[in-house]
């Protein structure tokens, strides 16, 4: 669309300037993807204890009885990774559909075309003349309404980019505290496995 004229009183319908008018906020809206096919196992090594060159950890607080209930947990990974797969093809599809409108003639029509050159003669009748002022209102009415669009236009993209970007970073968040609750999944396994029970406390008296 071309860029209408700034006007100093328009708004974005706030009763004040709109700071965002005729911004492209397309570098804030991402493309995003699911990285996890299935919840893996709480078996492999977390991200953290696979760095190279990480000293174990010897001084350990008692914690005292621990109750992890890893099938709940897992229940509530899959549902979250359910949900988080349906939330990015949702956001996928709104983000395709924001793209269209920002950077393709959505808001209005396109600004009509005055014809030039010869125009053929009166018949009798006048209908070539008719026809002609029908044509020119039509134009006219064409024109308002492609500047209205753009008016339009210059608020409500950088306002729909806007609300995008947001849903992605709810969406983030969503696969960051999946990644969190597994993470503890892993750290409970690494240190359920590393448990060993302590010897007696001496012979045993048969």
């Amino acid at each position: 669309m071309a860029e209408p004229e700034s006007n100093p009183n328009s708004n974005g319908g706030s009763g004040g300037n709109d700071p965002d008018a005729g911004k492209d906020f397309s570098h804030l809206v991402p493309s995003m993807t699911v990285g996890w096919n299935s919840i893996p196992s709480f078996n492999d090594t977390s991200p953290a204890a696979a760095q190279p060159g990480s000293a174990p950890v010897t001084d350990i607080a008692d914690s005292g009885p621990i109750l992890y209930e890893a099938d709940a947990a897992r229940a509530t990974e899959n549902t979250l990774l359910t949900q988080g797969r349906f939330a990015v093809n949702d956001y996928e599809n709104l983000r395709r559909a924001i793209d269209v409108a920002v950077h393709t003639q959505f808001w209005g029509p396109a600004h009509p075309q005055t014809p030039t050159g010869w125009l053929p003669p009166l018949n009798p009748s006048g209908g070539d003349a008719y026809q002609e002022v029908f044509n020119q209102q039509v134009r006219s009415n064409d024109e308002k309404l492609a500047v209205i669009g753009e008016q339009f236009a210059v608020h409500i993209n950088p306002a729909m980019q806007k609300a995008a970007a947001m849903i992605s970073n709810s969406i983030e968040l969503l696969g960051n505290y999946l990644a969190m609750m597994h993470a503890a999944g892993q750290a409970y396994a690494n240190v359920d496995r590393a448990s060993r029970f302590p010897g007696p406390p001496g012979s045993i008296k048969r």
